[in-house]
C-alpha cells in the first residue's frame, strides 16, 4: 500500500493506493484536470517529484492487527 504526499491538498490526503503506479496515475489526471499545475508540471508526477513537492511512501502492513 502506498501513501501519497503532495505540497497542496488536492483530495489525496485519507487516500491508500495499492500500487505506486496507481498513485502516479491519480497525480498525473489531478494534473491534468488543473491547467495552471499543467502549465507549470507538463510531465506531472515526474515534475512535481523533481521539484519536492510530491513523494509516494510505501506503508507498511502489520497483519497481527
Amino acid at each position: 500500500m502506498f501513501k501519497l504526499w503532495l505540497e497542496w491538498d488536492m483530495g489525496q490526503d485519507g487516500s491508500i493506493f495499492s500500487t505506486k503506479d496507481k498513485a502516479i496515475q491519480w497525480v498525473n489526471a489531478a494534473v491534468a484536470d488543473d491547467s495552471e499545475l499543467q502549465e507549470e508540471f507538463p510531465n506531472g508526477y515526474n515534475d512535481l517529484a523533481d521539484s519536492g513537492l510530491c513523494y509516494i511512501e510505501q506503508l507498511n502492513i502489520d497483519p497481527t492487527y
